[in-house]
């Protein structure tokens, strides 16, 4: 279980939305890769991703202080090659206009990611 792929949710401490409306972020983040991938239409076998979607599509949900912390993680994971999809809210319920509220990471091996995240706290 400890090599078992995931992906990682980090979302900004500091937007103070609702509950259901981190939910609806963090849903938009999990799919990030997998809408990336079908407009590119690759196929997931043999890959990681493939063993993440058919397994148990593990999660965790991490937190940073602010959007700087989020556009840094992001450059952490293209100079590390790993998969990483920021999420942007179209600003039309609680935020004021586009807004980057959380990034997702992976899916991928907890060794690519970890050194990454291990810094963070759980959300």
């Amino acid at each position: 279980m400890e090599d078992e792929p995931k992906l990682v949710i980090v979302v900004r401490k500091d937007l103070n939305l609702r509950k259901g409306k981190w939910m609806a972020q963090g849903g938009h983040a999990s799919l990030m890769w997998l809408i990336n991938r079908l407009d590119r239409l690759i196929s997931l076998e043999p890959t990681v991703e493939a063993s993440w979607l058919y397994g148990r599509q593990k999660k965790i949900v991490l937190q940073v202080p602010g959007e700087a912390e989020l556009l840094e993680l992001l450059n952490q994971c293209h100079a590390a090659g790993v998969s990483a999809y920021k999420v942007v809210d179209a600003g039309l319920t609680e935020l004021p206009g586009p807004t980057f509220t959380c990034l997702a990471i992976g899916p991928d091996y907890p060794d690519r990611i970890d050194p990454i995240t291990k810094h963070l706290q759980l959300f």
